[in-house]
C-alpha cells in the first residue's frame, strides 16, 4: 500500500511539473530580434491542443490503477462459502436429482462450444472454446436445493452455474454463482434459493478449452 502511495505521489509531481511546463508555452508578445520586423506572435492553436493532451493523459493515469479481472467468471468465488454449503448438503437426506452413471449423465445437453459424449468415469465434455456450457436435466423449478458438481478439469480454471428466475429469460451474471476449480478433480457445491427458479440451470464447466468429466450432479432440497 506505501509504494503505491509513494508511486502516485511521484506519478502525480511528474505530471504537475509537465503542466506548468505546458502553460508556460510561448507567450512571447514581441520578437527580439532587430532584423525581422517585430510582428506580436499569437499562441499557435497546437499549444491548446497539446495542452488539453497532457491536462488528461494526466487524469487517465489517476483513477483505478487495479489490474482487470480475469475472463469468464471474473472475480471468484461469487456464492457462499463451499464449507458451508457442503455442510448443508450433507445434513439434508430430501434428494431432488442425481446422476451418477452415464446414462443418468446422458440427460445432460450441450450447450455452448462443447460436444459430448459418455464415458466410463461419466460424461466427457470437450471445451473448444473459453466459453463452454450445458444445459443440466430439469428438476429445479421453483426449488430451493444444493448442487453437488463432481467435474475433472483439465487445468486450473473456474466452474460457474446460471439460473433463471422470476421473468427473466436470459442467463446473466448476476443470476449465477462462481468457484474456483482446480486441475484434476473437484467437488464444488452450489447453493439455489432464488424464488421463482425455472428449468434448465445452465453449468460452465470452465474458461478454458480442454476435456472435462462431469462425474455426478446431485441436488438436495435446502431447508433455510
Amino acid at each position: 500500500m506505501v509504494r503505491l502511495v509513494e508511486e502516485k505521489i511521484i506519478f502525480d509531481s511528474r505530471w504537475r511539473r509537465k503542466i506548468a511546463l505546458a502553460m508556460q508555452l510561448p507567450q512571447i508578445s514581441h520578437l527580439k530580434n532587430s532584423s525581422i520586423p517585430q510582428t506580436r506572435v499569437r499562441r499557435p492553436r497546437q499549444v491548446h491542443m497539446v495542452l488539453l493532451a497532457v491536462i488528461a493523459l494526466a487524469l487517465s493515469g489517476c483513477g483505478d490503477t487495479r489490474e482487470p479481472a480475469a475472463s469468464g467468471g471474473g472475480d471468484l468465488p461469487t456464492g457462499l462459502p463451499q464449507a458451508e454449503l457442503a455442510a448443508a448438503f450433507e445434513a439434508s437426506s430430501a434428494a431432488i436429482f442425481e446422476a451418477r452413471t452415464a446414462a443418468e449423465l446422458a440427460q445432460i445437453r450441450a450447450g455452448n462450444q462443447v460436444s459430448l459424449a459418455p464415458s466410463d468415469s461419466g460424461l466427457r465434455v470437450v471445451a473448444t472454446g473459453n466459453d463452454p456450457s450445458v444445459a443440466l436435466p430439469p428438476f429445479a423449478a421453483g426449488k430451493k436445493f444444493i448442487l453437488q458438481i463432481t467435474i475433472d478439469s483439465p487445468a486450473d480454471t473456474g466452474i460457474q452455474l446460471f439460473y433463471l428466475a422470476g421473468g427473466a429469460t436470459d442467463y446473466s451474471n448476476a443470476a449465477s454463482h462462481s468457484y474456483v476449480s482446480a486441475r484434476g478433480a473437484n467437488v464444488i457445491y452450489f447453493g439455489i434459493d432464488a424464488p421463482g427458479v425455472k428449468d434448465p440451470l445452465r453449468l460452465d464447466p470452465g474458461y478454458t478449452p480442454g476435456e472435462y468429466t462431469i462425474r455426478s450432479v446431485v441436488a438436495r432440497e435446502w431447508a433455510r
